[in-house]
């Protein structure tokens, strides 16, 4: 996961990662990807989780209108 690049000392992070995370920060936030939330619309909660992370989507007709993630402690 990316978080893991973070909790070492030794940087793992190469221009070609940077790169790539820009690109992806772009898609992300695009108009083609997200969708005004519209409260005549019905919508969807997608879920997902790992042992390592959770996420949700909220869809309107199977697009994204926001997004949410939390990676999980050791702990957890």
């Amino acid at each position: 996961m990316i978080n893991d690049l973070f909790v070492t000392d030794t940087n793992l992070w190469s221009p070609q990662q940077d790169k790539a995370f820009i690109e992806v920060k772009k898609l992300v936030v695009s108009h083609a990807v997200h969708k005004y939330y519209d409260i005549i619309q019905e919508v969807m909660v997608q879920c997902d989780a790992s042992e390592r992370g959770l996420s949700a989507t909220l869809l309107h007709i199977g697009q994204p209108v926001v997004f949410a993630f939390r990676t999980l402690t050791a702990f957890e």
